[in-house]
């Protein structure tokens, strides 16, 4: 075997590994930009429920027409935004996003409920109960979703 055909092995292995580490690189960046826009994702959901439950607690201690539909469009905006987080990931990080969903999907029953019991001042109670502890518990899932 020549020096020549040696220096050619070399310089298509060389060439060979180079094209690997960029196809390597590219994946890199594509996965990195993915958990970026998910992690800004689930930043945008937290201020979302953060932002609603300035809502709730307006419409509760005001009962204003404004409030109570801000807050339901809010609720509204968040459920299409869990929605859209669980179509962008994978199946470890799904459950989490199915929790929230189904979470924040029976807080918007709930807050439908409370709207509608406006004048029953007994079961607006209960119900305000019942939506301030699946309020954290969405909550408590958004914000571990958002560390993973």
């Amino acid at each position: 075997m020549s020096i020549q055909s040696r220096l050619r092995y070399l310089i298509v292995g060389s060439l060979g590994c180079l094209l690997l580490l960029l196809v390597y690189f590219g994946w890199s960046f594509k996965e990195l930009h993915q958990a970026s826009e998910q992690g800004e994702l689930i930043f945008e959901i937290r201020n979302a429920l953060v932002e609603r439950a300035s809502l709730r607690d307006r419409y509760l201690l005001h009962h204003e027409y404004r409030a109570q539909t801000q807050w339901l469009r809010k609720t509204e905006e968040i459920i299409e935004r869990v929605t859209q987080a669980k179509e962008r990931t994978d199946q470890a990080d799904r459950q989490y996003l199915d929790d929230l969903l189904s979470i924040n999907m029976a807080l918007a029953r709930i807050s439908a409920r409370i709207v509608g019991a406006a004048n029953n001042q007994e079961l607006e109670k209960k119900l305000v109960s019942e939506l301030l502890l699946k309020a954290s518990q969405a909550d408590d899932v958004a914000s571990f979703a958002q560390r993973l």
